[in-house]
């Protein structure tokens, strides 16, 4: 997945800041997504 350098810089602080994992961060970002998304169906 690419992501542009302004959003990878903002992700990469926030997961830092939390000290989590960078992946960890954006697939607990998505996956709050996806259930947003399934419940709007």
């Amino acid at each position: 997945m690419y992501l542009e350098p302004e959003v990878l810089s903002y992700f990469a602080n926030k997961a830092k800041n939390k000290g989590v994992e960078l992946n960890a961060l954006i697939n607990d970002l998505l996956k709050k997504d996806i259930d947003l998304i399934e419940g709007f169906k």
